[in-house]
């Protein structure tokens, strides 16, 4: 972490630079109110043959935020459309707030830079799943059927009525028959199709029902069911509310974390990133091949 002040001696492009070149560092983070004259080309220079991800917070967007970023750094704002333009043509990821700068850099971290245009979807309620169903469409993802076959597979798994093997998947009460929902994501994850996997699992279902006797073997298993992501090299996103957390979740909560699998309270917190993250990877792709 570096905090340069007003960069009177090292500034962000020399920073830059150095994070650019540096073999430990693999993603940069970096909150950006403009710089100085005369640095542009040099800052060109050094973003055009970079091929780490680059998440970048431009402050000073408003005419009153570009005021105060002048006077706090004597930096140059400049014209915000020229900024996403610039980090547009050298492939940085812009996001609008620290919030957005954090989320972007764990989901890189979890689960690299991928290209993902197809979602899946896991819920324990039916109408929440619509719910997301729609956020993710908005947000210029898909959330398309599921190959024939891995339909016909999850059929065979299910034994509820009312439950349907298609995308929104809903388990229902079916979520405490814990190996058949970790064999349906194993499944859904296989499908070609499918890009990556969005699972809503409400806090209050990590407080089990009397029935579950061996709460340690049930946990277990929840979080080798949510590491399949990385076994197919796919992005599994958690979104799970936990407002009271007694030890037992406390400390599965903890694992879920350890084994780099990103939780969020909300999806706005995450839907409108997945598509900043997916260009980047494809442009990347595309200069590199």
């Amino acid at each position: 972490v570096f905090s340069f002040g007003n960069g009177a001696d090292l500034d962000f492009v020399d920073l830059l630079s150095f994070l650019i070149n540096d073999p430990e560092t693999e993603i940069i983070m970096c909150y950006l109110e403009g710089i100085k004259k005369g640095r542009i080309d040099t800052l060109r220079a050094i973003l055009k043959n970079n091929t780490k991800p680059i998440i970048v917070l431009k402050g000073g967007q408003s005419e009153i935020g570009a005021v105060a970023a002048k006077t706090h750094t004597a930096s140059i704002s400049g014209d915000n459309k020229i900024w996403t333009n610039f980090f547009r043509q050298y492939n940085l990821i812009e996001v609008d707030s620290l919030e957005e700068l954090l989320h972007a850099t764990r989901l890189i971290d979890c689960y690299g830079s991928f290209e993902l245009h197809n979602l899946a979807v896991v819920s324990i309620s039916g109408g929440y799943g619509v719910v997301l169903a729609d956020l993710i469409e908005k947000s210029g993802l898909q959330v398309p059927p599921f190959s024939q076959n891995i339909q016909d597979e999850i059929s065979k798994k299910f034994f509820m009525a009312g439950t349907s093997p298609n995308n929104p998947l809903d388990f229902a009460a079916q979520f405490f028959a814990i190996t058949i929902v970790k064999e349906v994501i194993d499944l859904i994850l296989s499908d070609k199709i499918i890009d990556g996997l969005v699972i809503d699992l409400p806090g209050f279902y990590l407080t089990l029902p009397p029935r579950i006797k061996d709460t340690e073997a049930f946990f277990k298993i929840v979080l080798e069911s949510l590491t399949l992501g990385h076994k197919h090299n796919k992005p599994l996103i958690l979104i799970t509310q936990h407002h009271t957390r007694p030890k037992t979740i406390n400390d599965f909560l903890t694992n879920v974390i350890d084994n780099k699998i990103t939780i969020f309270g909300d999806p706005q917190e995450f839907l409108p990133l997945l598509p900043r993250i997916s260009n980047f990877n494809e442009k990347l792709n595309k200069n590199t091949s």
